[in-house]
This record gives structure tokens, C-alpha cells and sequence, in this order.
């Protein structure tokens, strides 16, 4: 079932986060959004996520650093960056 696969979607630009979230959850996903790295980390130490969508730039931690060493070791996740 799509409803218990967790994609946690970390994105500054609200207009870019509500087009995604809105795709996603039209196929059944269910969404977690964060603003930042910083925010996601938190959220992956609290949630269960099966798969991160981050953005590549954003404020206080970018998705390389959130899908680098310390990211990868919280959550253990697939992480999908987006320019």
C-alpha cells in the first residue's frame, strides 16, 4: 500500500514543494515536508521515511549535506537530489 511508504520531501520554495507534495499525493504517497536539511534531520530521526526528495540548495543545510555522511547514517534511506 502507497499510504505506508513515507517520502519525506525537504524544499525552500513553497510553490516547488505544493506542485510536488500535490503529485505525490495524488498517487497515493504520503508526504512529509521540510524546509530545510536542518528540519529533515530532525523529522528522520522521528519518522519512519522510506525515501528523501531533497532540493540541492537551500538555507542552514543543503541536500548534498543532508544526503552525505550524517543524513545517510540516521535514516539509511534512498536519497533523490533535485537541482
Amino acid at each position: 500500500m502507497k499510504k505506508e511508504f513515507g517520502i519525506l520531501m525537504v524544499e525552500d520554495s513553497r510553490t516547488q514543494a505544493l506542485k510536488l507534495q500535490q503529485m505525490l499525493e495524488q498517487h497515493g504517497y504520503y508526504v512529509t515536508h521540510c524546509q530545510n536539511g536542518l528540519e529533515a534531520m530532525t523529522t528522520l530521526l522521528n519518522q519512519q521515511i522510506s525515501i528523501v526528495i531533497t532540493d540541492w540548495i537551500m538555507p542552514e543545510m543543503d541536500g548534498s549535506e543532508l544526503a552525505g555522511p550524517s543524513g545517510n547514517m540516521i535514516s539509511g534511506n534512498m536519497f533523490i537530489l533535485s537541482c
